[in-house]
């Protein structure tokens, strides 16, 4: 049996059993609270009786005429008691003291009911058909109680019908609610496995899909690490040649050998960070954690960009603080971080100044990169960090790059323990801040930082 022929067998056989559990379930629900209900008025019944088979035991001993007063009284004020009756045993055949009802015989079932009872001075309960005082007919409870005097002797039978007619209204309000419950959750519970069907075709496409992406994956990670050997020797051919190794090379071809340069370096760079994403989706990158000094690794990309901001009139300020700032860090992907924040930072500025500062925390170091650029909207700023998103608007036309950095950089840090966030204004700069963890519980705040 294949696996999709199996899970159709699955989700047929939960539409079966789940309502049929359902309706079992409600069945059983509804059985036990009639049985509660049915011991419930018994026993009020029973208490009922004993109650006047206490109250009416002076009257009886003393054939007294108020029995009869009481016994109205009771069936006036007692709705739910009916058909009351006190009896007492002359030879073989019973008497009626008092009653509720019209009926002043005793039938055979009552006088077989009044036996046991005598008999045995225990009072009997049994369920019977009976009447509303409107008429309605209505299940009730018929108990006969022994009046007993003092020296244990049973004198007379108290007897009446406690009828269920409010408790009845109750459970059949209980049972139409369960039921309905009942059809409202099998309804819910049908729809929601029909859609399992759906949902089966949705499971089979996510699997297909990881593994497109998985193949994806693990083509770009060969292809990545293919590439890397044959552009290394491509730019090291264009180094010989611009060199004069082969002869002497005119002024225009040196200009367009440095550009062939430049467009190598750049399809590294590309390379490069296809094959971090690889590693990252895998799961493969792997991060040497050390207490490494953050100041002379970012002194010395700012001293890299300097001679690029200055051909763009950008002032990179960075005074390296006295005091080292540790972090728990891997050195090298601590350098690509702020490589590509400082990078981004000269890039997106026409003018003005880029700006590295140092803030010592509790157990932290924060580093802001600040620059005068053309800053992002709110919008841009919150899918600044998505993979392959770039911001895309006249600022940026001539502006090369994959939109993969800043997607890279974060998984770094967070990787690293820390945290990157940005702060934005149209027109006016952006502001990155890093955040990572210090290996020395205390450090020392910088001087001199600007």
């Amino acid at each position: 049996m294949n696996k999709n022929r199996f899970e159709i067998i699955y989700s047929v056989a939960i539409i079966i059993v789940i309502p049929l559990l359902l309706a079992v379930n409600t069945l059983y629900l509804v059985t036990n609270i009639r049985k509660d209900y049915d011991r419930e008025i018994r026993s009020r019944a029973e208490l009922a009786n004993s109650v006047m088979a206490t109250a009416f035991l002076e009257d009886i001993e003393q054939q007294s005429e108020g029995l009869q007063a009481k016994v109205d009284q009771l069936s006036s004020t007692q709705a739910e008691l009916s058909n009351i009756r006190v009896v007492i045993r002359q030879d073989n055949s019973y008497e009626v003291l008092a009653r509720s009802g019209s009926d002043e015989a005793v039938n055979a079932n009552d006088q077989l009911q009044y036996d046991i009872v005598f008999n045995r001075s225990l009072p009997i309960a049994k369920s019977v058909q009976s009447f509303t005082n409107e008429g309605r007919p209505t299940r009730a409870w018929s108990v006969a109680t022994p009046v007993v005097t003092a020296d244990n002797k049973v004198i007379a039978v108290v007897s009446s019908e406690y009828l269920t007619v409010d408790i009845e209204e109750k459970f059949t309000r209980t049972l139409t609610q369960s039921i309905v419950i009942m059809l409202v959750s099998a309804v819910l519970v049908l729809a929601l496995l029909f859609h399992h069907f759906r949902f089966i075709g949705y499971a089979e496409l996510l699997r297909r899909q990881k593994e497109v992406n998985q193949t994806m994956s693990d083509f770009l990670s060969v292809a990545t690490h293919e590439l890397k050997a044959p552009m290394s020797i491509i730019k090291g051919y264009i180094a010989n040649v611009s060199d004069g190794d082969y002869g002497v090379i005119p002024d225009e071809a040196k200009k367009q050998l440095n550009v062939a340069s430049a467009q190598t370096d750049r399809l590294k760079d590309l390379v490069q960070d296809l094959l971090n994403v690889s590693r990252i989706e895998q799961g493969r990158l792997q991060l040497e954690l050390a207490p490494t000094d953050m100041v002379p690794i970012i002194a010395t990309i700012v001293d890299h960009y300097q001679t690029i901001a200055s051909e763009k009139n950008i002032t990179i300020n960075y005074q390296p603080p006295s005091a080292s700032l540790v972090v728990r860090a891997d050195a090298g992907r601590l350098q690509e971080i702020f490589t590509n924040l400082i990078d981004n930072a000269v890039k997106y500025s026409r003018q003005g100044e880029v700006t590295i500062t140092h803030e010592v925390q509790k157990k932290q170091i924060a580093t802001s990169v600040r620059d005068t650029g053309i800053g992002m909207n709110t919008e841009e700023r919150e899918r600044l960090f998505q993979r392959f998103y770039r911001v895309k608007n006249d600022d940026t036309k001539g502006v090369s790059g994959t939109g993969l950095g800043l997607w890279i950089i974060k998984q770094y840090i967070e990787k690293m323990g820390g945290n990157i966030s940005v702060d934005s204004l149209k027109n006016v700069g952006t502001e990155f801040r890093v955040t990572l963890p210090t290996t020395n519980p205390d450090p020392q705040p910088p001087k001199n930082n600007i």
